[in-house]
């Protein structure tokens, strides 16, 4: 009786709102009423990172009117236990590694077609490229026979950002956009380091590279060396931004970064305020994990067959010149921005934008969490034993129950009620 993104996943969270007695809550779950704007948002993703940074992504878009969340789940994200706290949360379908899942993939029309052929066959990066399009493709056939209306495909290193929406809801966003727009492109905005200690990126990094959508050309121009040092692009990574699509017939991923449609040519749109902000590069592991990431030569032309991005190559390059003080010493270089001066000057013209909205509502987020657990530590401490055995027995919403094996790879475990995240006492 229990179906993803039913209203009754919900009523704990409003249930938290009470008992942490806040009158107004950021987040609350009036901003995720249907009858207000009759929209139904998903985020597809694929990952590797841990549990505890997949949940605080998911809670920090739950608070911005996401209903769905389709993750598929690589790596270390794939342990069985990860899976099971996963599953848990409210509205997330999962799908980890199987055979049924590479049935599923091997079939896709994908392989027929063209504009995703400069990919395939090739290692690492490019074979993550693949491999994203492919569960894009899964997740629009399950969002088509769930009726959802919105689907955004983003990392879980990324955090959309509603900006221009009164009350930082993606729903009003998506409700704002013309009936004959198809797809929507969210510019990014790129995370910058400010130290080479940070450790938790949500809730430690407040500045961001604007993308030159959202800046004026002859100031990004005239700014263009200072920004980008003796890196090779403005941005580290990416600069193409990230999409979200209207689901209707016809609709198929184009790579990560957009969506198209196999019946016509999809109208876009590019939001003027919101974007998608990038976590990337914003802690000293990630330019670790990078040394060990793929097993690709050196050569040129074996590089750029593992490594669509330049940056992502001078890293991969550099281990075999330097040790780890010497790559620390290169982070704080190429990525860390100290200068206060240069910072002074690139946030008065705009090039760069100090967002503290994430930070707040991350923050907001593990104080919500902290009190629940004390106040549920506390409840269980004083409850009787037969309540305390019948609580552990899994009676209830365990979310520990297994896929359905006669099904599609459609049919991923669905998640059970749990207490879902409300953010309270934001800025407090």
């Amino acid at each position: 009786g229990e179906v993803v993104g039913d209203d009754t996943m919900y009523d704990d969270a409003r249930t938290q709102a009470r008992l942490l007695g806040r009158g107004e809550v950021v987040g609350d779950d009036t901003m995720h009423d249907d009858a207000r704007t009759g929209l139904k948002v998903m985020i597809s993703t694929t990952t590797a990172d841990s549990p505890e940074k997949i949940l605080d992504w998911a809670q920090y878009h739950r608070l911005l009117g996401v209903d769905y969340f389709f993750i598929f789940v690589e790596g270390k994200a794939a342990v069985p236990q990860c899976v099971r706290e996963l599953r848990r949360f409210p509205g997330m379908t999962v799908w980890e590694p199987s055979e049924k899942l590479d049935l599923a993939r091997n079939k896709s029309r994908i392989w027929g077609e063209k504009w995703l052929g400069n990919f395939f066959n090739k290692p690492c990066n490019n074979e993550l490229f693949v491999r994203q399009s492919l569960n894009m493709e899964i997740a629009i056939s399950r969002a088509q026979r769930m009726k959802i209306h919105w689907h955004v495909h983003i990392d879980t290193d990324e955090l959309l950002y509603p900006g221009g929406a009164v009350d930082l809801n993606v729903k009003t966003l998506f409700n704002d956009v013309p009936e004959d727009v198809d797809t929507m492109v969210f510019p990014n905005y790129e995370a910058c380091p400010e130290t080479d200690s940070v450790t938790d990126p949500f809730r430690q990094v407040t500045l961001f590279k604007r993308n030159f959508d959202h800046v004026v050309r002859e100031v990004y121009m005239e700014n263009y060396r200072d920004v980008t040092r003796s890196n090779p692009n403005y941005f580290l990574t990416y600069g193409n931004g990230k999409s979200a699509a209207r689901v209707q017939p016809g609709l198929r991923p184009n790579g990560a970064h957009r969506f198209h449609n196999y019946a016509k040519h999809p109208k876009e749109t590019k939001a003027p305020e919101a974007a998608v902000l990038h976590y990337t590069y914003t802690t000293f592991d990630d330019i670790l994990s990078r040394k060990n990431r793929c097993d690709c030569p050196k050569d040129e032309e074996s590089l750029k067959q593992c490594f669509i991005l330049e940056f992502d190559r001078v890293v991969y390059t550099k281990w075999d010149d330097m040790n780890e003080a010497q790559m620390r010493q290169f982070y704080n270089e190429r990525v860390v921005y100290h200068d206060k001066v240069l910072k002074a000057k690139i946030l008065s013209n705009g090039l760069f934008a100090r967002m503290y909205t994430p930070q707040i509502m991350m923050q907001g987020i593990s104080r919500t969490n902290a009190l629940l657990r004390a106040r549920t530590k506390d409840s269980s401490s004083s409850s009787s034993p037969a309540r305390a055995s019948a609580s552990s027995s899994g009676t209830g919403n365990s979310g520990d129950g297994e896929e359905d094996a006669g099904g599609d790879v459609d049919r991923a475990e669905h998640v059970h009620a749990h207490v879902g995240p409300t953010l309270t006492g934001v800025g407090a």
